[in-house]
């Protein structure tokens, strides 16, 4: 979450519109499949040579972040300075969104575990605040767009807390007739599908990992 849309930003500016810039997007494009692939062979790999413990994995994983993090030192160009007049976060914006999502999550994580289930107090309170942050959140973004989008709202309401610039425009949905919003429902989805895969690959394929070592 933190990393993705830093790196699709630094492609967009190493590559200008061209041919480059869609092999270097395709690309891009093409690791979360090959990593979710290759991954799943790498796991067997270091379950059957390394000690039952989570270090060999966290090991290989900051192995490699320190190999992307050298290999950004020498080809990444540095950042130009923002030319943006109004560098205004919007902090509550911020909060809404990421408190709402994290809810969400940990119901959609716990609901199954916990320990009445999803009929759990907390996992329902949980799940009723997450979903109220979030309409909270559209709102307040539809509001700031609103804000901004009007000039003299604009200028009566710089520097004041409460009109930052939107966390999110809202009217990104309505981008290219609408379809904009599908392609990003589309790749929402498809991210769904791959992670329900990666769940239940594993759980099909640990039944035959315990048949192949011998244990049952």
């Amino acid at each position: 979450a933190a990393v993705v849309p830093a790196a699709l930003g630094i492609l967009a500016h190493a590559f200008p519109p061209s041919k480059a810039r869609a092999i270097a997007f395709s690309t891009f494009a093409a690791g979360a499949p090959m990593g979710g692939a290759i991954g799943n062979v790498i796991g067997g790999i270091l379950t059957q040579l390394t000690a039952a413990t989570w270090r060999s994995v966290f090991f290989l994983m900051a192995g490699i972040g320190v190999a992307c993090f050298l290999g950004g030192l020498l080809v990444i160009d540095k950042d130009l300075p923002s030319t943006e007049k109004d560098r205004r976060v919007d902090w509550l914006g911020a909060f809404l969104v990421t408190a709402g999502l994290v809810l969400i999550v940990f119901v959609l994580s716990d609901g199954s575990i916990a320990p009445n289930g999803w009929g759990t107090g907390y996992i329902i309170a949980f799940l009723v605040i997450g979903v109220l942050l979030l309409v909270v959140f559209f709102l307040w973004q539809h509001y700031l767009e609103k804000v901004h989008d009007d000039p003299e709202a604009a200028a009566r309401a710089a520097d004041k807390w409460w009109s930052p610039p939107p966390v999110m425009k809202l009217s990104i949905w309505t981008r290219m007739k609408g379809r904009m919003a599908v392609m990003l429902w589309i790749a929402f989805l498809e991210w769904c599908s791959f992670f329900s895969w990666m769940l239940w690959v594993q759980v099909i394929l640990y039944p035959y990992s315990s048949l192949l070592d011998g244990s049952k």
